[in-house]
């Protein structure tokens, strides 16, 4: 969705071309880094809990760098149209994203990544008496 920031600046929201930048590294460097850690944490390899540690770290820095061009740069028009939708819901949602990431990472650091089935082939609560 960050993508969009170029029709938005076609648009005439004025950015300029290094937040321009960064915000369009730092989303798509996040993008990837969150496909890695799907597919590692799908695969159950420990190595998913490494790269999804790897996406908090990402994703703070490019809080923290979009929050430096928003300080710096002179002030801007409000958003309008679907870039509107974009910085009003996509923006927002990364925070909360982020901290259910973060929530999750520490609720659960201490479950195995093993494949379910082979932990208890036979769950109690599963069982049925006849």
């Amino acid at each position: 969705m960050v993508l969009y920031i170029f029709t938005a600046r076609r648009e005439g929201y004025p950015i300029s071309d290094a937040a321009t930048l960064e915000l369009v590294i730092g989303d798509l460097a996040g993008a990837t880094i969150s496909l890695a850690a799907i597919i590692l944490l799908r695969l159950r390899a420990r190595l998913g809990l490494a790269v999804s540690r790897l996406l908090v770290l990402e994703t703070i820095a490019d809080l923290f760098g979009a929050n430096y061009y928003r300080r710096i740069e002179p002030p801007r028009a409000d958003a309008t149209g679907a870039w509107w939708f974009v910085y009003v819901f996509f923006g927002p949602m990364i925070l909360v994203n982020l901290f259910l990431l973060i929530w999750q990472l520490v609720v659960r650091r201490h479950e195995p990544l093993g494949n379910p089935r082979q932990r208890d082939p036979n769950p109690a609560h599963l069982t049925t008496n006849a």
